[in-house]
């Protein structure tokens, strides 16, 4: 009996502590989907984000929000059909690309991120949205006949706290044949 007795609160103790430990959590708002099936993706974003429709910029969709901490973020994505089979040629000529869409833009990291479900090129930049000094990243993927790009835009000084924000959807996004 006094086994069970010291089981029981070697059992509450654990369970206490994992349930104490709830900063490990995580600490981003639930996320929603939009699929878009012409382009053979399924997009996550926070769920209280704008989702919106945006040909100005010949983007595909832009996604605006607000992080936890109140700080204003976006995600934007543009997908084309993959008519290049080089893909490192093509990933070239997007990085060289990247200046003319953004003014001020310098490059603060630049390199092809191999995973299991295929290469990444990514690059990290500053560029300048009036007085704002603004991060972005940006990755390219090549997935089912398909080119996705992704751009994850924030103020520079706010970027820290909405970097992890990034990694988490960019790890949801799904990708299909159109």
């Amino acid at each position: 009996m006094r086994f069970f007795a010291g089981l029981n609160i070697i059992l509450l103790t654990v369970f206490f502590a994992l349930g104490c430990s709830s900063s490990q959590e995580r600490q981003h708002p639930n996320f929603t989907s939009a699929e878009l099936k012409e382009f053979g993706i399924a997009v996550f974003f926070p769920t209280l984000w704008d989702l919106n429709f945006d040909s100005r910029r010949r983007l595909h969709l832009i996604i605006r929000g607000a992080t936890p901490e109140g700080l204003r973020a976006s995600m934007e994505y543009r997908g084309i059909a993959q008519t290049q089979e080089d893909v490192d040629l093509y990933a070239q000529g997007w990085h060289k690309a990247m200046p003319a869409n953004f003014d001020g833009f310098a490059i603060v990291d630049r390199q092809k991120l191999s995973s299991d479900s295929g290469d990444v090129y990514h690059f990290e930049a500053t560029f300048r949205e009036g007085e704002t000094l603004k991060r972005v990243i940006g990755r390219l993927r090549f997935r089912e006949g398909r080119v996705h790009t992704m751009y994850y835009i924030a103020s520079d000084k706010d970027f820290p706290s909405f970097r992890p924000m990034v990694e988490e959807m960019d790890q949801l996004h799904r990708y299909f044949k159109p």
